[in-house]
């Protein structure tokens, strides 16, 4: 068995969303790191009485079975909503039937009871970047022992305040790991690697320009208090 890391910084991240060339030092910042563990669905399968030793190249074969019927032509559209809680702010996200609580630490003011939303960010892109490398690695026929994808990136809070107009807002430094166990030739992990990057929507998302449109839907309410 041979594993092979791949650490390969995403330099376009920076170009994109590091606005200027010089980085004053240091820089308090909040740095969030996330992994997205593939042996879950090995973990799941180990757990049915039918598939005692189900293994992750036994999900590659499911995968490859099914995925082409999968493909749908055409975009699809994906909604998550956040809705703020009480007391304490949270979000609420909820995203199909599926639900996040989104929370900040004391840095925010908050309670840290889920991910911050930046977090939630990188979260997404390793998801995103373990899932194409599984699709990828079904349909080109590399098999997996384990996978493991790790993104970083830092929220600098200075950014878009008063006063330091030189500090843009966002996440900068962003970058991730992909970590790949694989009998197969060092080659063919390479080979899977570029595609990913060439297919991943999350990971392109982010390497190419993008539009964000914004609608504020406003009500005012009145509320008469007896004294």
């Amino acid at each position: 068995m041979q594993a092979y890391r791949t650490a390969r910084p995403i330099r376009l991240f920076a170009r994109h969303l590091a606005i200027g060339a010089s980085q004053p030092a240091p820089r308090p910042s909040a740095v969030g790191s996330y992994r997205c563990y593939s042996e879950i669905q090995t973990a799941i399968a180990s757990n049915k009485s039918d598939q005692p030793h189900s293994t992750l190249n036994d999900f590659l074969a499911q995968k490859r079975a099914v995925w082409p019927e999968k493909m749908v032509a055409g975009p699809a559209t994906f909604h998550a909503k956040s809705t703020v809680k009480g007391r304490s702010g949270i979000r609420d996200i909820k995203i199909r039937n599926h639900r996040i609580i989104s929370d900040s630490g004391d840095t925010f003011a908050g309670y840290d009871l889920g991910p911050m939303s930046a977090e939630i960010l990188l979260a997404g892109l390793s998801s995103c970047v373990a899932h194409v490398y599984l699709i990828s690695a079904a349909s080109m026929d590399v098999p997996l022992t384990s996978l493991e994808v790790e993104a970083h990136g830092s929220v600098d809070l200075r950014g878009g305040q008063i006063g330091y107009d030189e500090f843009k807002p966002g996440v900068d430094e962003l970058s991730y790991d992909v970590y790949v166990s694989s009998p197969a030739p060092k080659e063919k992990i390479e080979e899977l690697h570029e595609h990913v990057e060439r297919i991943c929507p999350v990971l392109n998302t982010f390497l190419r320009p993008n539009k964000v449109e914004s609608r504020l839907y406003f009500s005012s309410s009145k509320t008469e208090v007896d004294v």
